[in-house]
């Protein structure tokens, strides 16, 4: 995990919780990791998914979305653990016309306004899923 800190395998099997924390933080398998034109690693929304289902059920995790400020997307990952839900949360970037006919989330210019809003739909999916550690080490420590 990315805190420092190093459990032993006999700790992380005795610890349900911690166990359940080093599966969210495990790194991705290559072929489940893509570059973007920029250089930049990413995982597809199908391998959280993936890794959503593994850790908790499929039954186990819910993902609730809402409009936030100046038109950005909050997505809301929650997860049942120990009999409670839990939630974290992350945000995409502001949606946002500069031209007629160009949209933008994050300095990716789509060609409509539905694509706009599934790049800012996925992005913070994307977000809301590091914040359970999902994808964590692709950001360096």
């Amino acid at each position: 995990m990315s805190n420092g800190t190093k459990h032993n395998q006999e700790e992380i099997a005795a610890d349900p919780l911690l166990e359940m924390a080093y599966k969210l933080y495990e790194k991705f398998d290559e072929s489940e990791e893509f570059k973007d034109p920029r250089g930049h690693t990413y995982i597809k929304e199908k391998a959280i998914v993936k890794r959503l289902n593994q850790v908790f059920g499929p039954f186990g995790w819910q993902l609730t979305f809402s409009d936030g400020p100046e038109g950005r997307v909050v997505c809301a990952i929650k997860a049942r653990i120990d009999g409670e839900w839990l939630e974290r949360s992350g945000g995409s970037a502001m949606m946002k016309q500069d031209d007629p006919g160009q949209y933008k989330v994050d300095g990716t210019v789509n060609k409509s306004h539905e694509d706009t809003a599934k790049t800012a739909y996925t992005d913070a999916f994307k977000r809301a899923a590091r914040m359970w550690g999902i994808g964590q080490y692709l950001l360096g420590d």
